[in-house]
């Protein structure tokens, strides 16, 4: 094809993302006309919204009603209030934390909006039944090792591989926060949270269908200390059929 002509069948596979444009420009001896061009590159735009909006539309059936979601930033308040001393005694300085937005997100949303690599703590919640994540973001859980390991703020500033000590030190912060947890929903109802395993990439979050819906809780966190102000984020993602049975 050297006369600048696209065969239907080219253009049809191009507005699908089967193949590149830049391929078929390669194939024309990139001699394609700029009006037809211009014509290729509106109808994928088209075409892309309308997947997206396809997609929204099949994957984002809203779950939670207005009152279920009342119920958990409730529970997340009084967390965030027992979480935030928790910290003060953990790591000896002022830490406040707060919830900062509760959203419905499915699964698969929830997966691009969390940092990678990051730490994720997978959680039963019996007698729940299914699995949800709690994440803390790489800013306060450096902040926790360095204070813990070295007094000071700072130093971490990767994940590199962590030594059995450092697990130690993370899982120990999940076992606070379980525990901030328990106590929290026991406004509602009795649960035993356990930590399942610790992950880094949020594509190991599996816990339900990608389509999955989940209410999402951000809470942010800031350690306040004399070498300086670490501000972080702690997520959590519960999946609507763990927490119906006790917010319907």
């Amino acid at each position: 094809m050297s006369d600048g002509m696209l065969s239907q069948e080219d253009v049809n596979k191009v507005i699908k993302g089967e193949i590149d444009l830049n391929e078929v420009v390669n194939k024309t001896d990139g001699d394609i006309p700029k009006e037809d061009l211009n014509l290729l590159l509106n109808a994928i735009d088209v075409y892309e919204q309308k997947k997206t909006k396809d997609f929204s539309l099949e994957n984002r059936r809203l779950k939670f009603t207005n009152e279920q979601l009342g119920k958990i930033a409730a529970i997340f308040g009084s967390f965030a209030q027992m979480a935030a001393n928790c910290f003060v005694d953990m790591l000896r300085c002022a830490v406040y934390v707060k919830v900062d937005s509760i959203n419905q997100l499915t699964i698969g949303e929830v997966i691009h909006c969390i940092p990678a690599p990051t730490s994720l703590g997978f959680i039963s919640m019996e007698p729940l039944k299914g699995e949800a994540v709690i994440e803390i973001d790489p800013n306060m859980t450096f902040a926790v090792l360095d204070i813990i390991r070295y007094g000071k703020v700072g130093i971490t500033k990767s994940y590199n591989e962590f030594t059995q000590n450092e697990v130690n030190i993370i899982s120990n912060t999940f076992a606070y926060i379980m525990e901030n947890m328990r106590v929290a929903f026991s406004q509602i109802t009795n649960i035993q949270p356990k930590l399942l395993r610790l992950e880094t990439v949020p594509n190991t979050i599996k816990i339900a269908p990608v389509s999955e819906m989940t209410a999402l809780v951000s809470l942010s966190v800031s350690i306040i200390r004399t070498d300086g102000i670490v501000n972080g984020m702690m997520n959590f993602c519960i999946p609507y059929p763990l927490v119906e049975p006790i917010v319907r």
